[in-house]
């Protein structure tokens, strides 16, 4: 895994690793609450709108980075309420 400048990201990052090895994906309300009790606070408690903004954020960032294990990652683990992927993966 390449490492980002961005705490939050790298953190984003490591989680959608372990869940995707897990075959387990989660939603952004569930990504939300984990960053949450992690101490990354500032997201809105009614909608996902920016959040999933600080996901596609880290997924810019290891794209950027080269690492496209991680960033694959990211797109497939996050979903939005429905299951479905909140972006495409191959973007």
């Amino acid at each position: 895994m390449q490492k980002v400048e961005n705490e939050r990201h790298q953190f984003i990052g490591k989680l959608a690793i372990a869940l995707k090895s897990a075959e387990i994906q989660i939603t952004f309300d569930s990504l939300k609450s984990i960053m949450k009790d992690r101490g990354y606070d500032g997201y809105s408690e009614t909608e996902n709108v920016g959040f999933a903004k600080v996901v596609r954020a880290a997924h810019d960032a290891f794209k950027d980075a080269g690492d496209c294990f991680t960033r694959a990652a990211i797109a497939e683990t996050f979903t939005d309420k429905d299951g479905n992927f909140a972006y495409d993966p191959e973007k």
